[in-house]
């Protein structure tokens, strides 16, 4: 099994897999449709900071088989 940690604390977002953290972003950076705080192109037409930060939490596979366990959510302090 894989061990995935996701992290939100407005505005940071950060992703450990396995114990390394793979990913640390400010989601205020990402402020324009279509682009990466450097220049380069992404998918989302709606800037990500635009979008909702409340709300459902999805999992997701890519048309094969996908296993889950041990899933917890944490409301975490916010911080400023």
């Amino acid at each position: 099994w894989q061990k995935l940690r996701i992290k939100v604390q407005q505005p940071w977002v950060s992703v450990t897999l396995n114990q390394t953290q793979v990913l640390r972003i400010n989601i205020n950076e990402w402020d324009t449709a279509g682009k990466n705080p450097d220049g380069t192109d992404n998918k989302f037409n709606v800037a990500l900071k635009d979008k909702p930060r409340i709300g459902h939490i999805a999992l997701q596979d890519h048309g094969t088989e996908v296993r889950f366990r041990k899933i917890r959510i944490m409301r975490l302090p916010q911080v400023d």
